[in-house]
């Protein structure tokens, strides 16, 4: 009888204790969360912070406790993107967030849309925009940036895309909130493959609001690019690229490669791309005001690969430019991008070289396009000021080692067998001020070509053959280090 009362008085001390509380038992581990609510205090990081939504349609319902599990979420993505730019020697870096009291909590507007779901899919993305920016028109008090991470319920339709604003701004619309997208699956392998297979496209989908541009990593590498795709699939006659960002929490298409679960710590952004974030002004408690425009002018370039006929996993290209410009630049990154575009892009069917001539020519066409971001395969060297030569007058010389053979090349071209096996590949180089300006800057994202191989910052080359067999002509277009 006395272990009867005992356990009694026990059991009603704990329901006083977590009176105020919500119990939900898992369902992975039987473990029972404990959800407390947000206190009444939010306090700002930074003076300039994320804008966290929460946008639900109009014929949506909203998702049980979103406030609490896509908080988390917020918070783990703003450590994520924290410990990139560490793993790339920028310490001490991070957007800030609005935190309650509760450190389970961050602050979140919430926007009941007028529009249906069927008006809530990825080809009405401007028009979702219009309505998220009208409600921070309507509340200027509580807006703090113009960066804006939108989760939405996952339905029928939702998707996952950016919306430019500008050179650092944009909107992130992630439409995968559902009530198991919880961060304590991200410790177990199984809850991860189960429940949060999509978040690696949320974390690409804000760094590509960032105004980060797409990039692999070297083949050299022993990490992913959380922004690049070198390997595609044929999916309804058409090749579609793998984006690295699916092996982040599930396996997916790489059964054999990647564990299951994915792989956290291998998925990161690059250096070039880290370092376009060292001078965001999230990441710098900064307005997103526009700067001056970052103003470059290549006075001399110099490509050069070695000489005899190395194989491209042996082969180097260096290239040296002198530069000035209208204010002082930080670093230079360098592309070396093979344009694959035309592979992925028009629908085939039948395959057969007519309708691989059609691809091949619209891809071009994009390629060619300075507004067109086809870096998906494209890998970055990036190289401070500190390391170029100062030539005085604000004017600069820096060199460039290229590895031909750090080109994610297996796949590549996809379909030889109804066209020439060659295809035009660049070197381009982007430009980045001390004041976090751009050169090229937005909405370009290479620069135009003025030439049929050549434009301010752009030059081409031609790659031919199947795969890491293939060879390059920079030898015979540029010229041989050393003569």
């Amino acid at each position: 009888m006395k272990k009867s009362i005992g356990y009694f008085l026990w059991v009603s001390f704990i329901f006083m204790l977590f009176g105020c509380a919500e119990l939900y038992k898992g369902d992975e581990d039987e473990q029972v969360e404990v959800i407390l609510p947000p206190g009444p205090t939010y306090t700002a990081e930074t003076e300039h912070t994320l804008n966290v939504v929460y946008y639900v349609p109009a014929d949506e319902y909203d998702r049980e406790y979103w406030h609490w599990r896509l908080s988390g979420f917020a918070l783990d993505m703003q450590k994520y993107f924290e410990l990139c730019l560490q793993r790339n020697r920028i310490p001490n870096k991070k957007f800030g967030l609005i935190v309650n009291e509760n450190p389970d909590y961050v602050k979140m507007h919430y926007i009941k849309s007028t529009r249906t779901t069927e008006e809530m899919t990825e080809k009405n993305i401007a028009a979702m925009a219009e309505e998220v920016l009208a409600y921070f028109e309507q509340h200027p008090e509580e807006k703090t940036s113009d960066n804006y991470l939108v989760f939405m319920p996952e339905y029928t339709g939702s998707f996952c895309a950016h919306y430019s604003l500008g050179t650092y701004s944009g909107i992130a619309f992630c439409g995968v909130d559902h009530e198991k997208f919880r961060v304590r699956y991200l410790t177990s392998s199984r809850g991860r493959e189960a429940h949060l297979a999509s978040y690696g496209e949320v974390l690409y989908t804000l760094a590509r609001s960032f105004g980060v541009p797409l990039e692999t990593h070297k083949r050299s590498s022993a990490t992913f690019s959380l922004l690049g795709s070198v390997e595609a699939k044929t999916s309804n006659n058409a090749y579609a690229w793998r984006w690295y960002y699916t092996r982040y929490c599930s396996q997916l298409a790489y059964t054999t490669s990647v564990p299951k679960g994915g792989l956290l710590d291998k998925v990161i952004l690059p250096e070039a791309s880290a370092r376009l974030l060292e001078k965001h002004p999230l990441f710098n408690n900064a307005a997103s005001v526009e700067p001056e425009p970052l103003e470059v002018e290549i006075d001399e370039w110099d490509i050069k690969s070695l000489p005899g006929s190395p194989t491209i996993l042996d082969d180097s290209v260096f290239i040296s430019c002198t530069f000035h410009s209208n204010k002082l630049v930080d670093g230079v990154i360098l592309y070396n991008d093979p344009w694959c575009s035309f592979d992925v892009t028009v629908p085939y069917s039948p395959v057969n070289a007519a309708t691989y001539a059609l691809c091949r020519k619209a891809g071009i066409a994009l390629d060619r396009n300075e507004n067109w971001d086809g870096g998906n395969d494209a890998y970055g060297v990036y190289k401070s000021t500190l390391l170029a030569e100062d030539l005085g007058n604000n004017t600069y010389r820096v060199n460039f080692n290229i590895a031909m053979g750090d080109l994610l090349l297996k796949w590549k071209p996809f379909y030889t067998g109804f066209a020439p096996k060659w295809y035009w590949s660049e070197f381009r180089f982007k430009f980045i001020g001390k004041d976090g300006s751009r050169c090229p800057s937005y909405p370009s994202v290479k620069g135009p070509l003025t030439s049929e191989t050549e434009g301010d910052y752009r030059r081409l080359y031609q790659l031919e053959g199947i795969g890491e067999t293939a060879k390059h002509d920079i030898a015979k277009r540029y010229g041989v280090k050393g003569k």
